[in-house]
């Protein structure tokens, strides 16, 4: 019960922007694993979501679609949901399907958008785990798919400080599960306190 609470109340993991620089421009990584670091820092999906994404979900009518539709057979507790993708993460993924192409992987609608680079099968979210940690080891950090989930909630509230938008975008059942995001880094904290306290000096 004890190890629970504690659990529930750590602050979560977030990637600083020199952090996911260094990481998506990193030499080691495949590019399979770029794209999904950048899917998952762009859009908040769970591992096992982000696993269940098809080529269909991100392209219609021959185009990147420019609203990722999360659908009720992947989503978490089977709630759908709809995520904006931004420019960046829309040009990495028409190039990555090019790459798929290129590798000779299936490229259908109902086909997975993420794969192992053996077998071409589905990737699995033990995978991602293990993608994960070897890739963020490699340049002397340890993040995991869940802390690019944190980086992005983080990231989209204080852009918008809006509690409502960001479980919305992370498909939260409720608002109390997203009050997490409301932690604020030692370098927000000082440049507020300059900013209140530096009138009286």
């Amino acid at each position: 019960m004890e190890k629970n609470k504690r659990r529930k109340n750590q602050q979560p993991r977030v990637l600083d922007e020199i952090q996911q620089k260094i990481l998506l421009e990193s030499t080691e990584l495949k590019e399979r694993d770029r794209m999904l670091i950048r899917f998952c820092l762009r859009t908040g999906l769970r591992n096992a979501e982000t696993c269940g994404i098809n080529v269909g979900d991100i392209k219609k009518l021959g185009q990147i679609v420019t609203t990722l539709e999360v659908r009720t057979t992947i989503a978490k507790n089977k709630i759908a949901r709809r995520i904006p993708l931004v420019q960046d993460v829309r040009d990495a993924l028409n190039n990555f399907l090019i790459w798929k192409i290129e590798r000779n992987e299936k490229n259908d609608l109902n086909s997975p958008l993420f794969c192992t680079l053996r077998t071409k099968k589905r990737l699995a979210p033990r995978d991602f785990q293990r993608i994960m940690q070897s890739a963020s080891e490699k340049i002397g950090l340890r993040f995991t798919p869940h802390d690019l989930r944190h980086t992005f909630g983080t990231e989209l509230y204080r852009a918008t400080h809006d509690l409502e938008s960001v479980r919305i975008a992370l498909g939260h059942a409720s608002l109390d599960t997203t009050l997490i995001y409301m932690h604020t880094s030692p370098d927000i904290l000082r440049q507020r306190f300059e900013t209140a306290f530096n009138k009286h000096t």
